[in-house]
């Protein structure tokens, strides 16, 4: 297990995801869909040593397992609890290794041919630095995938919450490094209610708002002001990139 000094944020949202372990695939549609379209990205590769970085409950691991079953595929996550759960999933995998692990400090005895990461980067500290800390792990040739949170995540709820002068922990993902596209999926909920719901039930509750000033007469104000204006649907920005190795095979 390693794990780097984590920040108070990082740990609140380890222990969220930790606690969410049973409920995630029940509310993580997007992110199903999400691991779907970056697994359309792996490259082609006879048995490479692979890095899966935030597994969750499996939904990318699963792609990483069929695509390379010549390959070795280390599957982490920063929450033990999900580990365990992908680890359930996938027991009788034989290409299957796993490990709880901060994306932010891995390996440095290791090098990697492929590294993937999907729905995780956003909630590093620093993004960009922890892509190229990644990127510092790849063997020569190799490649880095990650899908992740774009700034305009949920752009109708943050405007909601700034109109009632609260400040949000948006996700910090401008100017990442090896942009290869971004996609804005709306999303009809049916109301700020179920969103949020949404939300709780995979772990990611960061977009509800600043915690220490938010009081549910105020939450109840910002539910009802989406519901009216927004009607209860939701934008979902996604940034897709890839990074390759400083040093070619």
């Amino acid at each position: 297990m390693t794990l780097s000094p984590a920040s108070q944020t990082k740990s609140r949202m380890r222990d969220r995801f930790a606690r969410h372990a049973a409920t995630y695939d029940r509310h993580a549609r997007l992110q199903r869909d999400i691991a779907d379209k970056l697994a359309a990205d792996l490259p082609a590769l006879d048995a490479p040593n692979v890095l899966e970085i935030g597994c969750g409950t499996g939904f990318l691991t699963r792609h990483l397992l069929q695509r390379y079953r010549r390959g070795s595929v280390l599957i982490t996550d920063i929450a033990p609890e999900m580990v365990a759960a992908c680890r359930a999933n996938f027991a009788a995998a034989g290409n299957a290794r796993f490990a709880v692990l901060d994306g932010e400090a891995p390996p440095e005895d290791a090098r990697f041919d492929l590294i993937v990461s999907s729905m995780v980067v956003q909630w590093f500290d620093d993004p960009a630095r922890g892509l190229e800390r990644l990127r510092s792990r790849l063997a020569p040739g190799g490649v880095l995938l990650f899908a992740a949170s774009g700034p305009d995540f949920l752009v109708e709820w943050s405007n909601e919450m700034r109109a009632l002068d609260f400040a949000l922990d948006d996700p910090p993902t401008e100017n990442l490094p090896g942009l290869l596209r971004e996609e804005r999926t709306t999303v009809d909920y049916g109301s700020a209610r179920a969103l949020l719901a949404e939300l709780r039930g995979t772990g990611a509750a960061r977009p509800l708002g600043a915690g220490k000033r938010l009081t549910p007469s105020r939450l109840r104000q910002a539910m009802e002001a989406f519901d009216k204006r927004h009607d209860g649907v939701a934008t979902w920005h996604i940034i897709y990139g890839r990074l390759e190795s400083a040093i070619q095979g």
